[in-house]
Parts: C-alpha cells; sequence; structure tokens
C-alpha cells in the first residue's frame, strides 16, 4: 500500500518528535525502513542518529518529559474512544440498576385501612406506559370509592413527599364526594318539603 506524500511527511514528524532525530534524518530512515516506523527507530539507533533507551531510566529533562507526555496522551486518547457496544453495555447496567431500584419499592392500594394491592413500581411503570388510559382513570374512580394510594420500600418513608401529595389527593377526593352528598341531601330534603 503506498502512503502519500502528507501521510510519509506525517510520519516522519512523528518519528522525529519521538526520538529527538532531525526531520531529515527520520524521513531517510522511514524511507530506508519502507516507512515502518519500529524498524525505522531501530535504524536511527544503528546509525547513532538516536540513542538506545537504557533498560531502567529515570530523567527529569523537560524535553523528556515532555516527549513522555505526548506519547501518554496518544495512548489515552485511543483508549478513551467509546464503541457502540461500550455505550449498549452501559445502557444495560443502568437499566439493571433502574429494575432493581423498581422491584425493590412498592405501590401500596389501601381499602378502609387494609392493605388491598402492593405493586412492584417496575410493573406500574410499564402498565403506565402501556395502558395508562386505563390506568389513569382507575385510580382517579378509586379515589372516590375511598381507596388511598402509597410507596413503599426503601427509596420511600412513610411522611415524604410522594405520600404526603398521595394523601392530599385522598383527602381532597373525600371532600369532594363529602360535599357532593350532603348537597344532594339538601336537595332531596327540599324536594319532600315541596312534595308535602
Amino acid at each position: 500500500m503506498e502512503l502519500s506524500n502528507e501521510e510519509k511527511f506525517d510520519k516522519a514528524m512523528k518519528l522525529s518528535a519521538r526520538t529527538g532525530a532531525s526531520l531529515e534524518d527520520a524521513k531517510a530512515a522511514l524511507n530506508a525502513c519502507d516507512f515502518d516506523m519500529l524498524d525505522a527507530v531501530v535504524y536511527l539507533e544503528k546509525l547513532g542518529k538516536v540513542t538506545a533507551p537504557e533498560s531502567e531510566s529515570y530523567t527529569t529533562s523537560q524535553e523528556s518529559t515532555r516527549k513522555q507526555r505526548n506519547y501518554e496522551e496518544e495512548n489515552t486518547s485511543e483508549t478513551k474512544k467509546v464503541t457502540f457496544g461500550n455505550l449498549v453495555g452501559s445502557f444495560f447496567k443502568w437499566l439493571g440498576k433502574i429494575i432493581k431500584i423498581g422491584n425493590e419499592n412498592f405501590f401500596d392500594v389501601e381499602h378502609n385501612g387494609t392493605d388491598t394491592v402492593k405493586l412492584p413500581l417496575t410493573l406500574c411503570v410499564v402498565l403506565l406506559v402501556f395502558a395508562f388510559w386505563v390506568c389513569i382513570p382507575l385510580l382517579i374512580v378509586g379515589l372516590f370509592f375511598s381507596f388511598r394510594y402509597s410507596f413503599s420500600g426503601p427509596l420511600f418513608k412513610k411522611d415524604d413527599v410522594f405520600n404526603s401529595t398521595m394523601n392530599k389527593a385522598a383527602d381532597v377526593t373525600e371532600n369532594i364526594k363529602r360535599e357532593f352528598n350532603e348537597a344532594a341531601a339538601d336537595k332531596k330534603s327540599e324536594n319532600d318539603e315541596e312534595s308535602k
């Protein structure tokens, strides 16, 4: 595969930056080694243009530190690439955590102070997503038949915002029902008086 002049120049720049050799020496080494970077480094070492790294060396020189930082940045940018598979895996891990939380917490339905139904939140969400036109009216009608709703589980406390809101909704429907019954009783008593 033939490299373009631009690709050849890029390789020469990288080789020069990594080894400290001049750009001309880097081009010559790459030409001699058929543009194989590793062979070009070995070739430059054999010519004495660059020194071979010692087995263990520690340096504080700024040039060496800069080269090391550039090399690490190039390698970390390659490892930070996110693939579609990684995204799908992350999504399913997140979804599993959400389902676990939903299965540990419950939607409770009470009638006259006794627990009638206890549904996991996961099931409630599925029902609301796929059959909300049935579930919402049933919940509203249930309020008028003295059903009370609450949440229980590790995520909820007895007096938290969600449960206090549910209690307020039940109290409001009880008030509406009581006012309706009082109005109906008043109307009936008026009709009875008129008929006498």
